[in-house]
């Protein structure tokens, strides 16, 4: 989903620090926003952050579902290691899906995907963000089910 097989600068500090954040004697999600607010300005992506803020049954407070630290240690995920792999492309089926204002997968993208993804199809959602699940998520459903279904008939098709 919306991303290239390259290298990206790491640039999500901020949402680390929100991450790192402890939440557990916060009262409500409100009063988590509020001071996340000034970690992160961007309430999108801090509203996404939140969706993984669990409810503590013992004091009421909060917790992060995911595993913050597992996160935060490996944010260089993916730099540099599609340099090392260009020569073992998937033959697979693959798919692509984005959206057409994403910071992480641009037109010429597309052949940078077919090096390590030779049978790969793209989908790109007009007005899409990296986010297009969450904020395109009807014609997101919609290209998923043409491809479980093997329908190919979807009006998103790239290639």
């Amino acid at each position: 989903e919306d991303i290239a097989p390259r290298n990206y600068p790491f640039h999500y500090e901020s949402e680390l620090l929100c991450l790192r954040t402890d939440v557990s004697s916060f009262k409500s999600r409100q009063e988590i926003d509020s001071a996340l607010t000034k970690i992160l300005p961007n309430a999108f992506i801090r509203n996404f952050l939140e969706m993984n803020l669990e409810r503590l049954e013992n004091n009421g407070g909060y917790r992060w579902k995911l595993n913050v630290e597992g996160v935060a240690n490996s944010p260089r995920l993916f730099q540099d290691f599609f340099d090392k792999y260009t020569n073992y492309p998937y033959t697979g089926r693959t798919y692509f899906i984005t959206g057409g204002v994403s910071e992480y997968f641009h037109k010429e993208d597309i052949e940078i995907a077919r090096n390590f993804f030779p049978n790969s199809k793209f989908y790109l959602i007009p007005g899409g963000d990296h986010y297009i699940h969450f904020t395109k998520s009807f014609e997101f459903k919609k290209i998923l089910e043409s491809i479980f279904e093997k329908l190919d008939d979807s009006e998103f098709v790239v290639n």
